[in-house]
């Protein structure tokens, strides 16, 4: 439970022994103001003496006390001054009216020695009290600290140092991280929490303590830091009575204690990203992993080892060209493999990531509870959510997407279909991600090398390729758009932007250089098959 008897307030004050023979003239209502310093005060040119919160003992020498002139009052008023304490006597008579409304006014205790007291005594007294007042505070300061780090160390620890705030101050209490996961306590003051959260975007990022003002509450705001980085922020509700300083100090305590989970935490989720990442890339190049290997090196569930599924997902990235600075890489990377994996595991699939600058690999396992096309579904729309949060920070991104396979011994084939998919849709010769939609092009793959392929493009449009480079026409995009249209001149027409007559004269020119009737079923199909041939060739090039 907060304690405040380290506080001293003008009431304590005027309890003392030493103001036996004082008497409260005004300002009542400032009876709690905290006494942070006693200070003899004899000189007009106060200004740059005080610093607030300060009991003013004075005779009233050179002050003008004692006439009905505010500006002395109200310069100690404007200066936050707690009281002031005149000694009655040769200087100071009476309080005006003037001055009596002007203080109870603002609050501000006017007090007055009825007999001549010595300014010393009073002055030891309560610096004395003050330097024991703040001892204790520094007390209460370190055994809070301790007992947040103690709660630090434990599970769930950062709910359990938020109970231990709230109930110490007896307030409503949350912290919220940057990447707005929240904590609340007490569990009834979610309506606090959904405030704050609703309002996360005006103050994430606030690096020092501030009091803001949300949907009409006070809320004291305090960042945890850590290694010189904003981690998240402790959220109070305060009021006008509150002794905001003790508690800053106590939320300092309590910020360092959550900071300290958050880079735990973080280490050891770097320590297990780079774990996967090593694993990933031994796996995509070639090394066989038995699956219980895996499930000792990466924690996969038990029931992993009689059934499980997966497909590699590829993002092609650009990152250094788009990042400055290692620590700026480092702490995409963390971010990038923290969304990824959250995403995933929401729609109850595991992944293991590699996250490097020019490329993202994420390995993703699913038991085999699914049919391959919803499967296939939802992936892909995780996989997008994804790519469209970080598409805005690259300048070139693409993404592919191998078949579903059930053998981990196939990894680094699984990488490599993913990656042919890319390479198709960089040149537009597909459009979907999934190495499954490629159709005739996995048979391509499975000749690129080889002279037969070239030979059969050549014989079936060989003509059509070199009339389009001698002249500069498209006879082959005439052609390929054509057949597409399933022989409708009109819809070609229209999707190559030309009228009918210069289709007419384009087909013409066609089959006086092919000699072919191209939509007999056998020429038709080896046509298409040359004509896919062809751009597959071209994209290798490009």
């Amino acid at each position: 439970m907060l304690k405040k008897d380290y506080i001293l307030t003008v009431r304590d004050v005027l309890n003392r022994d030493t103001f036996r023979f004082a008497k409260l003239l005004a300002g009542e209502g400032g009876l709690d103001k905290q006494i942070k310093w006693a200070h003899i005060l004899e000189s007009k040119d106060f200004e740059s003496l005080l610093n607030g919160s300060e009991l003013i003992l004075t005779t009233g020498v050179g002050l003008q006390l004692d006439s009905p002139n505010k500006k002395t009052y109200e310069q100690l008023i404007k200066k936050n001054v707690s009281c002031l304490c005149i000694e009655k006597g040769a200087y100071f008579h009476s309080l005006s009216p003037e001055i009596k409304k002007l203080a109870d006014k603002h609050n501000f205790p006017i007090i007055v020695f009825e007999k001549v007291v010595k300014f010393v005594d009073i002055t030891l007294d309560l610096h004395t009290l003050i330097i024991n007042q703040h001892y204790q505070m520094l007390s209460q300061l370190n055994e809070i600290a301790k007992e947040f780090t103690d709660l630090s160390l434990t599970h769930n620890g950062t709910l359990k140092i938020l109970q231990k705030l709230s109930n110490y101050l007896q307030k409503k209490v949350m912290f919220i991280t940057k990447e707005e996961q929240s904590f609340h306590y007490p569990p009834e003051s979610k309506s606090f929490e959904v405030m704050v959260r609703s309002n996360y975007h005006k103050l994430h990022q606030m690096k020092k303590s501030e009091i803001l003002t949300i949907e009409k509450e006070e809320i004291l705001i305090y960042p945890s830091i850590g290694l010189g980085q904003v981690w998240g922020h402790i959220c109070v509700e305060v009021n006008c009575d509150d002794d905001n300083e003790f508690i800053v100090s106590v939320l300092d305590r309590c910020a360092s204690a959550i900071a300290q989970i958050l880079l735990r935490n973080r280490t050891i989720e770097e320590r297990k990203l780079n774990q996967e990442d090593e694993v990933v890339q031994s796996c995509i190049q070639g090394k066989n992993y038995p699956i219980e290997e895996l499930m000792t090196l990466l924690s996969l569930p038990n029931q992993f080892k009689h059934e499980y599924q997966f497909r590699t997902i590829v993002i092609q990235t650009d990152f250094e060209t788009t990042i400055s600075s290692d620590n700026e890489w480092e702490e995409l990377k963390l971010q990038l493999s923290l969304s990824i994996r959250t995403l995933y595991s929401q729609h109850n699939f595991l992944p293991i990531i590699s996250v490097r600058k020019n490329q993202i690999v994420i390995i993703c396992f699913s038991q085999i509870k699914e049919s391959v096309t919803d499967n296939k579904n939802k992936l892909l729309q995780v996989t997008k959510k994804i790519f469209s949060s970080i598409s805005n920070k690259l300048h070139n991104a693409q993404f592919g997407i191998s078949s579903l396979i059930t053998d981990v011994s196939k990894l680094k084939d699984s990488y490599s279909d993913a990656k042919k998919s890319i390479k198709l849709q960089e040149t537009n010769i597909i459009t979907s991600p999934f190495y499954e939609d490629i159709g005739i092009h996995h048979l391509f793959f499975q000749l690129e090398n080889r002279k037969e392929l070239d030979a059969f493009v050549e014989q079936y449009i060989g003509p059509l390729i070199q009339y389009d480079k001698e002249n500069g026409s498209e006879l082959l995009l005439t052609l390929s758009t054509y057949l597409d249209c399933l022989g409708s001149k009109k819809e070609a027409a229209e999707q190559l932007f030309i009228v009918r007559q210069t289709l007419y004269h384009r087909l013409e020119k066609i089959h006086q250089l092919l000699g072919k009737d191209l939509l007999q079923p056998t020429n038709r199909s080896a046509i298409e098959v040359a004509i896919k041939a062809y751009y597959f060739q071209l994209s290798k090039s490009s």
